[in-house]
């Protein structure tokens, strides 16, 4: 079989001594990456993939490998039908070897149907030595008709879910039927470098949500202005056709102290105002979005935890639904009244 298929929202698949290992991103994003050591291991999780199979088996099962992780959360997400089926893992990752196994039919009374096994997101895994039942058949399930493409920090690649279909990318993919590609990277800012413009995947829908990093790094808001206004300006520029939202950082705990460039709320409203200046360029209150308690965020402070994240995806759709900024035509009415229906 043609495991490489089964891989879903990746850019590619690359064959290891360890097996196969989905791919975020293009060969010049993962060099950009290698500026320190924590983003070149956040670039290599697999956040937001997937094997998505349509197959008469009733489980699947595969070893993998464990390269480096940025958190040690662990979990595999399985979905049969788009419904929820179990999630399998660990708080605490501890080997770098294992064994997968999911089961959802039974045995002499096959039936096909649609399986998406969501992978461990904060860590780097390859997998290997994959296994149905004897006999049984797998193809891979078809792909949607429209792309989501999610820019971010460390909040958009998934820290701190516990369940990688719990991050609001994957929610918002799912709701809305598309294919989902997750560039967050934890840790980084605004900057336009990090984006390649032969990126194979064109997107309909795009978010940004950048930042919250962004407040510690620079002495004023004239300069982050001129980050902001660079990097949305290209980002216009290769996707002119995409509906661009980008989110202003949502609520952390230290949100009202003071930092060297301004106020948290005046990075805000700089966001908003670059964006203002791109017709067509939506903008989304990120302070909206997450309950200002800290019990809505794994490490009680900036992280939202899994209802955290799913506050945060059914606010992003609440707002587009309800027009927001910046924009002439209202992306949730034609991504999401057109969408199949709701797949895994």
């Amino acid at each position: 079989m043609n495991y490489r298929s089964w891989f879903k929202n990746c850019t590619d698949v690359i064959a290891t001594a360890n097996g196969l290992r989905p791919v975020r991103f293009t060969p010049q994003q993962l060099s950009h990456y290698t500026s320190t050591e924590n983003l070149r291991i956040r670039s290599c999780c697999s956040s937001g993939c997937a094997l998505d199979i349509v197959t008469d088996s009733e489980f699947i099962e595969f070893d993998y490998t464990v390269g480096d992780s940025a958190r040690s959360v662990f979990y595999f997400d399985t979905f049969v039908n788009g419904c929820f089926l179990s999630s399998i893992g660990t708080d605490c990752l501890d080997s770098k070897e294992g064994r997968f196994r999911s089961e959802w039919g039974d045995a002499g009374h096959r039936e096909e149907a649609r399986v998406t096994v969501y992978l461990p997101h904060l860590a780097e895994i390859s997998l290997h030595s994959f296994r149905l039942a004897d006999g049984a058949s797998a193809s891979p399930a078809h792909a949607e008709s429209r792309n989501l493409l999610c820019l971010g920090d460390s909040i958009t690649q998934g820290m701190d879910a516990k369940h990688p279909s719990a991050t609001y990318p994957v929610l918002l993919a799912r709701q809305l039927g598309m294919n989902l590609l997750n560039h967050g990277v934890g840790g980084h800012i605004f900057d336009k470098s990090s984006l390649d413009r032969d990126l194979p995947y064109r997107p309909d829908l795009l978010t940004v949500a950048y930042g919250t990093n962004d407040w510690g790094k620079y002495e004023s808001l004239a300069e982050f202005r001129l980050a902001c206004d660079a990097y949305i300006a290209e980002l216009v520029e290769i996707y002119p056709e995409a509906d661009i939202t980008v989110l202003t950082p949502i609520w952390r705990e230290d949100w009202k102290q003071a930092r060297p460039m301004g106020s948290f709320a005046e990075l805000s409203r700089t966001i908003a105002d670059v964006c203002g200046g791109y017709p067509g360029v939506r903008v989304v209150n990120g302070l909206e979005l997450v309950p200002h308690q800290s019990r809505f965020y794994g490490d009680g402070r900036l992280h939202p935890n899994d209802e955290g994240f799913a506050h945060m995806a059914i606010g992003i759709l609440k707002q587009w639904r309800g027009g927001g900024t910046h924009i002439n035509e209202n992306p949730f009415d034609r991504h999401l009244s057109t969408q199949n229906p709701v797949q895994g």
